[in-house]
């Protein structure tokens, strides 16, 4: 380390409603055997109050993974002492991404690409909640 790095305090984020994201107790997600992925994708998405505020208030007729991964975002807003079971997000995950690749090979507890899961959520958030029906 310099001296100059030395000397500088530590950046502490604090979004628009002036609560640290330090300050805030989170709910930690079961891991049920390789799926970090998820829950680290989740976990981060949570931290984005106005993609989850936008989605829920966008449409009523959501997909079973879009009411999933609302589901996932308003468990893990909560404060508890317990862990959340991701496993109803990870059944709907599965089901989204066999259904678009059309190859039905998705496993839930294989380790997976942290980005292909984030892009399929992602193209079915826009396709869903921000192009019109």
């Amino acid at each position: 380390k310099t001296s100059s790095s030395s000397n500088q305090k530590p950046v502490k984020f604090t979004p628009k409603n002036n609560v640290s994201i330090n300050d805030e107790k989170r709910n930690g997600i079961t891991n049920l055997g390789n799926t970090c992925y998820a829950s680290s994708l989740l976990q981060a998405l949570s931290t984005i109050p106005e993609l989850w505020l936008s989605v829920s208030v966008s449409h009523t007729h959501h997909s079973p993974l879009i009411r999933s991964f609302l589901l996932m975002m308003s468990l893990l807003k909560k404060k508890s002492s317990s862990s959340i079971n991701p496993y109803f997000f990870l059944r709907s995950l599965k089901g989204h991404i066999d259904r678009v690749t059309e190859k039905g090979d998705f496993s839930i507890y294989k380790q997976q690409d942290v980005v292909e899961v984030l892009s399929s959520l992602c193209n079915e958030l826009v396709r869903r909640c921000v192009q019109p029906h």
